[in-house]
This record gives structure tokens, C-alpha cells and sequence, in this order.
């Protein structure tokens, strides 16, 4: 009941609220929908001088980067620049594919600092779903 009546707070303590989320949301799509419209300019321009705007803008045209094309940086702590994969986040979703970056350590595991003590809780996952692959 609490957070029902609080939809429109920005903050809860140092955590977004609501209205955080929906502020952030807007802002986003404003700017991406500002972005959209003003491609579509400059498409529509390309066709109306008779050129095909696929020749100027074709992303299958434009080279991928990858760690090899960098230069070799000034300074880099190996334990971040030597490794065989890129960082990636903590996913409570399944499925997760790939390896996991971060993961919940369970509460009678031996990394859980409060192994041991009483806990009042434990890793849930839910009965996968015919639509969870989808």
C-alpha cells in the first residue's frame, strides 16, 4: 500500500522511484524519436535529389571494429586488459547463455561471508516456461 501511494516520487532513499524510471523513459524516447525523425530527413532529401540513400548511409558497408584494430594502450592493469572475455552483468534471467560475468552465491556457499549464520533465504528460479527460448 505504501509504494501504491508513492507512484509519483522521483527518489526512495537512494534508490529511483517511479517516477525516476518513468522521467528516464521519456527523456529516452524523446531523444531516440528526435534522432529518428531527423534521419528520415535526410533519407527523404537523398531520395528527392534522386539518389538511392542506401549508396551514403548502408551500415553493411561500414567495417566492424574489433580488439585487433585498436592501438595498443599506454597503460592497462592486466588483471582488466588480459582476459578472454568482456565484462558482462549480473543476470537473474534464464535462460542465460554464455558465461555468467557475475553471479548469486547461494547461502551455504563458501564465497557467502555470512555462511553459517542464520539466513532467511534462498535462489528461487522459477519452472522454465514453453516461451522462455522464444
Amino acid at each position: 500500500e505504501t509504494r501504491k501511494s508513492s507512484l509519483g516520487v522521483v527518489m526512495r532513499n537512494w534508490h529511483p522511484g517511479p517516477l525516476a524510471f518513468q522521467l528516464t523513459s521519456d527523456a529516452f524516447t524523446y531523444v531516440y524519436t528526435q534522432a529518428i525523425l531527423k534521419s528520415l530527413d535526410l533519407i527523404e532529401k537523398e531520395i528527392k535529389s534522386g539518389k538511392d540513400p542506401r549508396q551514403k548511409w548502408s551500415a553493411s558497408k561500414r567495417p566492424k571494429q574489433t580488439k585487433n584494430d585498436l592501438p595498443t594502450p599506454l597503460f592497462c592493469n592486466p588483471e582488466y586488459c588480459v582476459v578472454n572475455e568482456v565484462p558482462s552483468c549480473l543476470n537473474y534471467e534464464l535462460p542465460t547463455y554464455g558465461i555468467p560475468g557475475a553471479r548469486v552465491i547461494g547461502p551455504n556457499e563458501t564465497l557467502n561471508p555470512y555462511r553459517g549464520q542464520t539466513q532467511n533465504w534462498n535462489i528461487w528460479q522459477g519452472t522454465p516456461g514453453i516461451w522462455d527460448s522464444v
